[in-house]
């Protein structure tokens, strides 16, 4: 949030800048709240992005396949990164402690998206990205893959959303 390092304490800033992913997170987690309120056991956790075994639909494996495809381009955005498995032991750890009532971001590491790229490159024994993407070079790639998507009907892969989510540049503490 304006270079400074996502903790705990960042309260949610409504603006239209959010993707509808995590505007959900956050209702969701209001959801959570309340129901901490009317007693429940609750706990929340807020982990960067994740990496590892999971569902071959979400954005990260996407993002996997496209540098295993070869894919050129990367971008000067920044994030933080967590293991899947790490999230699923601190998940744990968290009921077995009983840290009820409170909420943890979930990050090992801040890396550029060049750097997650290379190192994901070099684990598929793959060419890395070389070619930095601006913001016009993302919204052409954006316009060509909507029209690869309406005559394939398959699902876009570059959107509004995620140009935004991958330009730019958040550190987690």
């Amino acid at each position: 949030i304006n270079g400074t390092p996502i903790t705990e304490e960042n309260l949610w800033q409504a603006d239209e800048h959010h993707s509808e992913y995590a505007s959900s997170k956050f209702r969701a987690e209001m959801e959570v709240w309340r129901a901490s309120k009317e007693g429940l056991n609750t706990l929340i956790v807020n982990p960067s992005v994740i990496i590892g075994p999971g569902a071959a639909n979400s954005s990260t494996s996407k993002i996997i396949r496209l540098v295993n495809s070869g894919l050129p381009f990367y971008t000067n955005g920044k994030t933080g990164y967590v293991d899947a498995r790490d999230v699923a032991l601190a998940m744990i750890a968290l009921v077995e402690k009983k840290a009820f009532g409170e909420r943890f971001i979930l990050s090992a590491e801040n890396k550029s998206t060049l750097e997650m790229m290379k190192i994901m490159a070099s684990e598929l024994n793959t060419k890395a990205p070389t070619i930095q993407a601006n913001q016009t070079i993302l919204w052409w790639g954006m316009m060509v893959n909507r029209l690869y998507s309406l005559l394939t009907g398959s699902e876009p892969i570059l959107t509004r959303e995620s140009i935004r989510s991958t330009m730019g540049k958040a550190q987690y503490s």
